[in-house]
Formats: C-alpha cells, sequence, structure tokens
C-alpha cells in the first residue's frame, strides 16, 4: 500500500508501476466526496481543509461532511456569476 500526496496521475502511475499495489488518497477523498470519478474522468481535486476534519459537536457539519461533488461545485462556481 502507497499513500501520501498523490495526485490522481502520480498514484495511477504508481499503481502501473508496482504490481499489486493499492494507492490511498486519505486526505483528498475526505474532501471529494466522488474520488473514484475524478480519477477516472480527469477531473481536478477539491482542496482540503486540515482544521475542519474532525471536529466535535455543532461544528462538525463543516468541512468532513459539506465537500461538494463535483457537479456540485461547478453549479455553486456558475450561481456566483
Amino acid at each position: 500500500m502507497l499513500a501520501g500526496g498523490f495526485t490522481a496521475e502520480s498514484g495511477l502511475a504508481a499503481a502501473n508501476q508496482y504490481k499489486n499495489t493499492l494507492v490511498a488518497y486519505g486526505r483528498s477523498y475526505i474532501s471529494n466526496p466522488d474520488l473514484p470519478r475524478r480519477i477516472r474522468d480527469g477531473i481536478p481535486f477539491a482542496p482540503y481543509n486540515r482544521e475542519t476534519f474532525y471536529l466535535k459537536g455543532p461544528t462538525q457539519a463543516k468541512g468532513y461532511i459539506d465537500y461538494p461533488a463535483a457537479d456540485e461545485a461547478s453549479a455553486t462556481d456558475k450561481a456566483k456569476f
């Protein structure tokens, strides 16, 4: 298993280079609920915010569970203009 700062491209390269290898995307998976689709379709990863990973109490809905999927992010971005 390999982990630590992989992009879609570097993760795919590592998986292709080493037989029977699993590439882990921990932090990137938190901020990209649709990470497999993003990798497959070449959609850029959304940035993560470490400060909101594991909040307790009423603030827990901020960060860890509110990252949008790629389609949702695009709709939000278009609504701003």
